[in-house]
């Protein structure tokens, strides 16, 4: 993906969250892309979120753990996120 628009994560309810969870990026053709959190590049993936200005790795913490089962917009941030369309 050559341009990142938003990143946001799902974990389930039931079974490992190794299992379940996953990230999910926007890109600029508004299409969104999954990488489970087992998969090999989420590892990757995580190093580059964390280099990213405003990226909140709290957030990210809060919302696996909280395995809501709901997607949850990790960045950008929560008040730019509305904003861009």
């Amino acid at each position: 993906m050559s341009e990142v628009r938003e990143i946001a994560v799902w974990a389930g309810n039931e079974g490992s969250t190794q299992d379940t969870g996953r990230f999910l990026l926007l890109d600029g053709e508004r299409v969104w892309h999954s990488v489970p959190f087992g998969d090999i590049l989420a590892g990757e993936l995580m190093v580059r979120m964390r280099a990213i200005p405003g990226f909140d790795s709290d957030l990210l913490l809060d919302a696996v753990s909280a395995r809501g089962g709901q997607v949850e917009s990790l960045w950008p941030p929560r008040a730019v996120a509305s904003t861009r369309r």
